[in-house]
């Protein structure tokens, strides 16, 4: 009797032991069903917040990052939300040899089709093109000022025969605009003249650049009038013993493009409380904002950017309608990085 017990309560064990694993099993399963329904969900979630259709149906669409390439994408945003950009590329037929130039084509295209475009790989064959990019490190996070500037570089040496486009070296800017569309779009001219009446010197220097570099205080607008003040300085022939002179700096902007490009310096410190003007007046040509690639310091970029008087904010993947009227309104959230205008009609 004894032995039959025992046995019956063995068997009893098991067969508790078989539902309490077949329990388990059931749960397990349960919650790999609702995990991938809530996947779904947010993936689903996830395409929605990823595509917007402007007013005029334009589509708007969010960026892979992969590989820490959210500067790549703030530019890219900030790029395509240039009309006139985007007309000019697309107008200009490319050769083989013109990769750069091929590669944005290529995304922009699949942009304006709604497609979400993991950008890492196309950074990548763009970083290839010129062995000295090689200490620009693919799979960290890197300056957004420093990519700008190697993809601009290439594509005024794609449009230049696969030379370099040295700026100092051009002497014709307005004959530079007609052959590069580029130089059309972006290049300014900058003249510098020095004058002394003591020593009744004057000295003039041109710089072209495609950006105007500026250390942002205040506002965009203030910055750019303190940027043309006339400088007055020691001047270097000065003598103590006779007496101290002084000479000015005068500058002036001889020629400008149908966009300006504005990167914010940041140096000596680095100041978010910018008020960012709808828009700038400079010698007394106005211009509209376009976009910002805004920085949150050594994590982080995005951009915000302006189409048919309607402000969105382009994060990655997610893109979103703002619901402000102005870039006045957006407040004093993050660092402005790079800032770009188009000029009013």
């Amino acid at each position: 009797m004894q032995k039959n017990g025992n046995l019956h309560i063995m068997k009893s064990k098991k067969v508790l032991f078989s539902l309490l694993i077949t329990l388990i099993i059931v749960q397990i399963f349960v919650l790999i069903v609702l995990f991938k329904k809530q996947r779904k969900i947010n993936n689903e979630k996830n395409q929605l917040n990823s595509k917007i259709t402007s007013s005029s149906g334009k589509i708007i669409v969010g960026l892979k990052n992969e590989n820490l390439v959210c500067y790549f994408n703030a530019l890219l945003q900030a790029f395509y939300f240039q009309n006139n950009f985007l007309e000019k590329l697309f107008s200009y037929k490319h050769t083989q040899d013109q990769k750069c130039i091929s590669i944005l084509k290529e995304v922009f295209n699949k942009m304006s089709k709604g497609i979400i475009v993991n950008t890492s790989k196309y950074l990548k064959q763009i970083l290839d093109l010129d062995a000295q990019n090689k200490s620009f490190k693919f799979g960290h996070f890197e300056d957004a000022g420093t990519c700008f500037n190697i993809f601009f570089l290439r594509i005024l040496k794609e449009l230049n025969n696969g030379r370099e486009v040295i700026c100092s070296e051009i002497t014709d800017i307005e004959q530079f605009k007609t052959n590069c569309f580029i130089g059309e779009l972006y290049f300014y001219q900058l003249k510098r003249t020095y004058y002394c009446s003591i020593c009744n010197e004057t000295n003039i220097e041109f710089q072209n650049n495609q950006t105007v570099c500026l250390y942002l205080n205040n506002s965009v607008q203030e910055s750019i009038n303190i940027m043309f003040n006339t400088e007055c300085f020691e001047c270097y022939q000065s003598n103590p013993e006779e007496g101290v002179h002084f000479a000015t700096n005068i500058f002036e902007i001889t020629s400008l493009g149908s966009n300006i490009i504005i990167k914010n310096t940041h140096f000596p410190m680095k100041n978010a409380n910018v008020l960012i003007n709808n828009k700038i007046t400079i010698h007394n040509q106005e211009y509209i904002f376009k976009a910002c690639v805004f920085h949150i310091i050594g994590l982080h970029y995005y951009t915000v950017a302006s189409l048919e008087s309607v402000l969105y904010k382009l994060d990655d993947l997610s893109v979103s309608k703002l619901n402000i009227k102005s870039i006045e309104d957006f407040g004093f959230k993050h660092l402005p990085d790079i800032l770009i205008y188009e000029k009013s009609e």
